[in-house]
């Protein structure tokens, strides 16, 4: 019976720093981008893995459903947030816990209504 216990332990223990050692090293985000366009912003992200997870500030404020994730090992991803407040917004990712180089972005104003 003490064979089977110190068997069992040395099983779970062994799969126990297995486990551990094969977590995998959090995506580093390492550049990003930010164009104003008509009512809205596109950010994109530069990263040197798969896993980083990005979201959009504006003016200081994370932008609600602005999540995105980088998928390609290294690679980019984008994110467009809509509803934008036409003038001059300060807008940058925060990926990881950590905020990217800020961007001064001109948004125009979405068209509303006719013009005639």
């Amino acid at each position: 019976m003490n064979r089977i216990r110190a068997g069992v332990l040395v099983a779970a223990g062994c799969a126990g720093l297995a486990v551990a050692g094969m977590s995998p090293a959090q995506a580093q985000a390492t550049g990003s981008s930010a164009v104003g366009g008509v009512g809205q912003i596109e950010v994109t992200v530069q990263a040197d893995g798969a896993g980083a997870n990005c979201s959009v500030r504006v003016d200081g404020t994370i932008v609600p459903d602005s999540n995105f994730l980088v998928f390609a090992d290294p690679g980019t991803a984008s994110k467009t947030v809509t509803g934008i407040s036409g003038g001059s917004h300060q807008v940058n990712a925060f990926c990881n816990g950590a905020d990217l180089d800020t961007f001064t972005v001109q948004v125009q104003p979405a068209q509303t209504g006719s013009t005639q």
